[in-house]
């Protein structure tokens, strides 16, 4: 067993301990995969947490430490992002466990790292009223000490769950105090109801006019919840897709820029106001390109599970049919962030691997998300070609948003050794509607496309789709003879 499959079992062994309460074993696999894989950050982020479900709190925040010590700053704002969210997935398994001493725990550690996360504040606060952590003179400090009102009253794109609210006001109700700070947070939590009640009205209605079709109705409901929710970020951006969809490219563009400007931090309007097209092939120039992967919302959004997941279908689409990855080199034309590799580099012992894109602004993201030994990325044209020849190239969702694809195939037929393997795919044209593209193939023109192409070798085409169909892609593996 290589190096990292062992460490992909050590993870789901240090799982299962975990579960099952055995922090000591779950703390001694990642002691080990630490002085393995030392480079990997995530094991030093769930090394602290298991010290800490451990009640060693100095020695958790030391581990966390060791890591951001190291760091620049805006790394060290990457990783502790990193690092909250998986407190944050912590926090509600142990909320569902009924464990709420350990929920107030991690939730006031995510505090200490993330001092503006007003939504864990919220949490936190829920969490003393369950454990009757409060008094009423811990609870009156600790709104002085959070300045959570302050907060709530200049930031009120901030909307919260509901059962969240309806939580707090009943934890409140119980309170017998005329205390001007608990009366004006119970004042704020009870805007804060009223305006989330009406703004899942105006959702339910505006999506089963949608469901409907009656998309110019939908879009007058969004423009009124918009008129008395005016800092609703998701309004701003639901009345954008819409628009979108019925062909209103510039005003969209416009509600886009509004719910970026009460959300900066969200990823998504980011991605869908990028995706906002006018042209396919102004979206596929150079500096289009640079602007997609200079925006660290839109690689934030790729960084998806589902994502991933794709990723992951690919490289077994490869060992489903006998490729093994281990002491191979590897290449990734059109590489975009790098995961591909990344996913690569941390289950399969690698010789050697190179990521390629026409982006150099990819180029730098795909370099500092993959840190493992043997891996490079250079910025390269698909048009030129390049000279290093490998035994697995990957061109993944590259071919349909080139102009002269045929160009492309050829240079990456190039690139393949002998008896090396080609691996490409494509949206399915006959459900791909992304205003981006310029070639769509049917999996019959994709089959013919390759075929007409590729000569002296073994050639598969199919189709591959996920069990939720989120996606539906064309496929070519080509093993040249």
């Amino acid at each position: 067993m290589n190096i990292s499959v062992q460490l992909n079992h050590w993870q789901k062994q240090a799982e299962l301990y975990k579960e099952q309460g055995e922090y000591a074993k779950a703390v001694a696999i990642y002691e080990e995969a630490i002085s393995t894989q030392p480079e990997m950050r995530s094991h030093y982020w769930n090394l602290g947490l298991l010290l800490l479900l451990q009640g060693q709190e100095t020695d958790a925040q030391s581990c966390w430490l060791s890591v951001m010590l190291d760091g620049k700053e805006y790394e060290v704002e990457q990783w502790t992002e990193e690092l909250v969210t998986i407190l944050e997935n912590e926090a509600q398994i142990q909320y569902q466990l009924g464990q709420y001493d350990w929920v107030w725990l991690i939730r006031q550690h995510i505090g200490q790292l993330s001092p503006k996360n007003i939504s864990n504040f919220l949490y936190l606060f829920e969490i003393g009223f369950r454990i009757d952590y409060f008094s009423l003179e811990s609870l009156v400090d600790l709104l002085d000490k959070t300045e959570i009102c302050q907060h709530l009253r200049d930031n009120s794109n901030y909307f919260f769950p509901i059962a969240l609210i309806e939580m707090l006001l009943g934890h409140l109700s119980t309170l017998e105090t005329d205390s001007s700070e608990i009366l004006e947070f119970t004042a704020i939590m009870q805007n804060e109801y009223n305006r989330a009640t009406s703004i899942e009205d105006y959702a339910q209605k505006a999506t089963i006019l949608l469901e409907q079709g009656q998309f110019q109705e939908a879009e007058e409901i969004y423009r009124l919840a918009i008129s008395t929710n005016v800092r609703y970020p998701k309004f701003y951006l639901e009345l954008a897709r819409l628009l979108q969809y019925v062909g209103k490219l510039e005003e969209a563009d416009k509600y886009y820029d509004r719910a970026i400007d009460l959300a900066p931090n969200w990823a998504v309007p980011h991605y869908f106001k990028a995706i906002n097209i006018k042209s396919a092939i102004a979206h596929n120039s150079q500096e289009k390109m640079e602007q997609w992967y200079s925006n660290s919302k839109i690689m934030e959004y790729h960084s998806c599970k589902e994502q991933f997941q794709f990723y992951q279908d690919v490289i077994q689409l490869g060992v489903s049919r006998g490729l093994d990855y281990d002491r191979k080199t590897i290449a990734d034309v059109g590489c975009g962030f790098g995961q591909l590799l990344l996913m690569l580099g941390e289950t399969y012992s690698l010789q050697w691997a190179k990521g390629f894109d026409f982006s150099m602004s990819a180029v730098k993201q795909a370099q500092l998300l993959n840190n493992f030994a043997n891996c490079e990325f250079e910025q390269n044209d698909i048009y030129e070609g390049v000279k290093q020849i490998f035994d697995v190239v990957f061109c993944i969702e590259v071919l349909e948003h080139l102009l002269y694809p045929k160009k492309a195939l050829d240079n990456l037929l190039h690139m393949i050794s002998k008896g090396g393997v080609l691996i490409i795919t494509v949206p399915n044209g006959r459900v791909d509607t992304f205003a981006g593209h310029i070639n769509f193939w049917s999996p019959e023109s994709w089959d013919v496309f390759i075929c007409e192409h590729v000569t002296n070798c073994e050639i598969e085409t199919g189709v591959m789709r996920s069990d939720e169909n989120r996606y539906h892609m064309n496929f070519a593996i080509i093993k040249k003879k």
